[in-house]
């Protein structure tokens, strides 16, 4: 049983502790099931992948990405914003790790990256003439306060919009 309320896990038997355990038991017993024929397979070829051809390079991304950490998490206290923190990471590994810049843009997938800012672009344009906050409205006089009904009703709807 899966609830935010401690009272209904007490009330089924189940502690935290307990339930973590089952999980942990049932993920064991299939993966012993299927037994992962192809694992091996997979981490042979991730091991082939994954040498490190530049460990400088690796040894200055991991310093900056834990100054970032560090920011991340102190960051509010300082009143810096994570975008700030992000730019400022970026920055740094292209000025301190002096990357192959050509290369760089030969891995770039460019369709992916013209489809997320075009999505950024439609997503924004709509938040701004209000049609989220329209369907939402909509489907909240829909439902009422009938979670599940929610649910079915944007999971189901989404997958005829989403074919179009």
């Amino acid at each position: 049983m899966i609830s935010d309320k401690p009272d209904a896990r007490c009330a089924a038997g189940d502690a935290r502790s307990d339930f973590v355990y089952r999980v942990c038991l049932s993920t064991r017993t299939a993966c012993r099931k299927y037994k992962w024929r192809h694992l091996h397979t997979l981490v042979d070829k991730l091991a082939e992948r994954a040498t490190d051809t530049e460990p400088d390079h690796l040894k200055k991304a991991g310093i900056i990405g834990a100054f970032m950490l560090v920011l991340f998490v102190a960051g509010e206290a300082i009143h810096l914003i994570p975008a700030v923190t992000a730019l400022m990471g970026a920055t740094a590994l292209l000025v301190w790790g002096e990357p192959d810049i050509e290369e760089m843009i030969e891995a770039v997938d460019w369709t992916t990256l013209v489809f997320f800012i075009g999505l950024f672009v439609v997503v924004g344009a709509v938040q701004e003439v209000g049609l989220i906050s329209l369907v939402a409205d909509g489907i909240g006089q829909l439902v009422g306060d009938n979670l599940l009904l929610a649910v079915l009703i944007v999971t189901w709807r989404s997958v005829p919009c989403s074919r179009r």
